[in-house]
């Protein structure tokens, strides 16, 4: 790390596994030296990438004290790379807790009293957005993690790198952006929309672990089929 003197990484943290990898770089779980605390810390390369966009997000995440909101640590931005520090989520994704029951051989799908939990948490902390005029935009099983292993209220929604803020309760947003599977329709239909998109995809979530992950597809097809103005 690069300020007023270069301090090497591995003389702060210690890195412990490879957890995420993507275009945008790698996500690693370390254990900081000095807090005696594990973390994780996605390491952004600058080269060909708008670090602004990440930056946005580790502002974004300063701002929000959350249970159900990934705990934000700290940012180092140095001359390649960008260091975004926040909490270990070591119970993984709830994609991978739906996929781990989707390929189940004994065909244990999720059950009411888990989605039950699942669902409270995660109106938990989009109605936490909601009250700092925080628009997610891009609630997906990927964005939501599990802090504990087998601790289905440890779940934190993460990933905020498209989420929006509004000016004030009156004011809506117009620009496109999200997952496609889990978008609301007035942003598909490029209408000004609020924070109730959110409460959307996790409609789409709650069908998804209701149906043990396996009906989606048919329910796209027939929502598409019956709204044909959608494309």
């Amino acid at each position: 790390f690069q300020n007023d003197y270069k301090v090497p990484f591995i003389d702060l943290y210690i890195p412990i596994d490879l957890i995420g990898q993507g275009a945008f770089g790698i996500v690693l779980s370390v254990i900081d030296i000095k807090k005696k605390k594990k973390l994780a810390v996605k390491i952004i390369s600058k080269n060909g990438h708008k670090e602004e966009f990440y930056l946005i997000e580790a502002e974004l995440l300063k701002k929000l004290n959350h249970e159900k909101i990934l705990k934000f640590h700290d940012v180092i931005n140095t001359e390649n790379y960008l260091f975004i520090f926040t909490d270990l989520c070591e119970g993984g994704s709830l994609k991978d807790f739906i996929l781990s029951r989707y390929n189940s051989k004994d065909d244990i799908f999720i059950k009411d009293s888990e989605c039950s939990i699942i669902i409270k948490n995660l109106l938990q902390g989009i109605e936490y957005l909601s009250q700092n005029g925080v628009i997610h935009r891009d609630l997906k099983p990927e964005n939501i993690m599990f802090k504990k292993v087998n601790d289905l209220n440890s779940l934190v929604i993460c990933d905020l790198g498209i989420a929006g803020e509004l000016k004030n309760i009156f004011s809506f947003m117009d620009d496109k952006c999200g997952t496609l599977t889990f978008m609301a329709p007035e942003i598909i239909m490029d209408r000004p929309y609020d924070k109730l998109v959110d409460i959307w995809s996790a409609g789409i979530i709650m069908y998804i672990l209701e149906s043990g992950g396996k009906s989606i597809s048919l329910f796209f097809l027939r929502f598409f089929a019956n709204n044909s103005f959608l494309f």
